[in-house]
């Protein structure tokens, strides 16, 4: 499954994400793009694209999106 290894494998941003910000990379930050990496990697993700089809993912940048109990 080299798909899955390519997932496991990625590394953590490191380009600008707008030009002339700097970048903040914190902990949280990477503990989140831990748990997508995960989300990826799970059976249910792992499945055929449909052909002619979009493949969507959908993001967040507000920290009030997700809250932990």
């Amino acid at each position: 499954m080299d798909k899955v290894k390519a997932i496991r494998d990625m590394p953590t941003p490191k380009t600008e994400t707008k030009k002339n910000q700097k970048v903040e990379w914190n902990q949280e930050c990477q503990e989140a793009f831990e748990k997508v990496k995960q989300y990826l990697e799970s059976p249910l993700v792992l499945v055929p694209a449909v052909p002619n089809k979009p493949l969507i993912l959908y993001l967040t940048v507000l920290k009030e999106s997700i809250r932990a109990p």
